[in-house]
């Protein structure tokens, strides 16, 4: 009756979508928990996911969550393995099992729909990951919320709606497309090649630097791909600089994930645990999105937020360079005038071509902007 299973209690990736999303846009506009009482199923899916068999069936607590006990049952989460408010109760709605969290939302029916669609079209339903599923949820969560996405005024009118919003978005189409095959696909949707991890590679910016506001002085940054390392099991590039903002040489790791990019510096040198999104995809144009309200660093309390914008056509010395998306990350204080913005710029198939970043620390500012002149892959 138009209320869905919805984010009451986070699943693995709802921690992270925390970390990354708001919890407050974390979900369509205007969904609300299930009734208490509201019947659950656990079912094991055949091979084309269009019917399943009943393992158990629960109902939802006054909060609208569930749980079954998945050891006593003796099954794990697994692609033939979903949760669904079964048909009679509501429009049917369903969630593959990616982890022991998982919530029952219009975002996972239509995936389960898109899923079940390649199937029929060919594909096996093991072809897909646990990893890729929870992208294509996360993905559809992250589009719909940004374009504004609103609950329709009952389940099926919003699930309409979503599968609109999910066609529209050519990145995640072709991510349903690759995920399709056998094994799970190397990069998330939209990838685009953002951040080439060309060993050998070279790239020569050409840098601005300012303090406190004074005469601007110029330098030149070499930032050579000097292979990979494995930081949390994650393969991530290494960018080695010869004068990175005229600060002098410094290492930067970047990996790509199902969900983005993130750099990894701080997680390998043992500095953060947590890694630092910097390019999240799909892209989304004008998304602005809280990481943390209360990040500490060296004991101060910082709110960092992520931005994105328009793609653009920008021109540096390098060349002029088409569909280049920029990105925003900063990190304001929330005691004092403290603060940190970097401002990225990546082109298809080329990688960072420009960055800036600005700081402030105890009243003294540096801004500096780094433009490739030279890029050799």
């Amino acid at each position: 009756n138009g209320v869905v299973a919805s984010l009451t209690k986070p699943s693995f990736i709802d921690h992270v979508l925390d970390w990354l999303l708001p919890t407050a846009a974390a979900d369509l506009t205007g969904i609300a928990p299930v009734p208490g009482g509201t019947v659950i199923e656990l079912v094991r899916l055949n091979a084309t996911g269009s019917s399943a068999s009943v393992l158990a069936t629960t109902a939802t607590n006054s909060n609208g969550r569930y749980s079954f006990n998945l050891t006593n049952l003796g099954v794990s989460p697994g692609v033939t393995l979903a949760v669904q408010i079964p048909a009679g109760v509501s429009v049917p709605l369903r969630s593959i099992v990616t982890s022991t969290d998982i919530d029952i939302t219009p975002e996972s029916e239509v995936i389960f729909q898109a899923i079940v669609a390649e199937v029929l079209a060919g594909a096996l339903l093991t072809d897909f990951t646990l990893g890729e599923i929870t992208t294509l949820v996360a993905g559809l969560r992250r589009v719909s919320t940004v374009s504004g996405g609103m609950a329709g005024i009952d389940i099926s009118t919003t699930l309409a709606s979503l599968n609109t919003v999910l066609a529209g978005n050519s990145d995640l189409t072709s991510f349903i497309s690759a995920a399709s095959a056998a094994g799970q696909t190397a990069q998330g949707p939209g990838n685009n090649n953002y951040v080439p991890t060309n060993s050998g590679a070279v790239y020569i910016y050409d840098g601005s630097v300012s303090i406190n506001g004074g005469a601007t002085s110029t330098y030149s940054n070499t930032t050579t791909i000097s292979g990979s390392q494995t930081i949390q099991g994650v393969t991530a590039t290494r960018f080695t600089s010869t004068n990175f903002f005229s600060l002098g040489a410094f290492e930067t790791f970047v990996a790509p994930t199902l969900t983005g990019f993130f750099d990894y510096t701080d997680v390998q040198s043992g500095s953060s645990s947590e890694p630092t999104a910097i390019l999240l995809l799909p892209y989304i144009q004008n998304e602005m999105t809280v990481l943390d309200n209360n990040l500490s660093i060296d004991g101060e309390s910082f709110s960092v937020t992520y931005r994105s914008f328009p793609l653009q056509t920008l021109t540096v010395s390098a060349g002029t360079f088409n569909n280049v998306v920029h990105t925003k990350l900063s990190a304001i204080s929330n005691s004092t005038t403290n603060e940190i913005t970097v401002d990225r710029y990546f082109a298809p198939n080329m990688g960072l071509i420009r960055q800036d970043i600005f700081t402030r620390a105890n009243g003294n500012t540096l801004s500096a902007s780094e433009q490739a002149s030279s890029i050799v892959l």
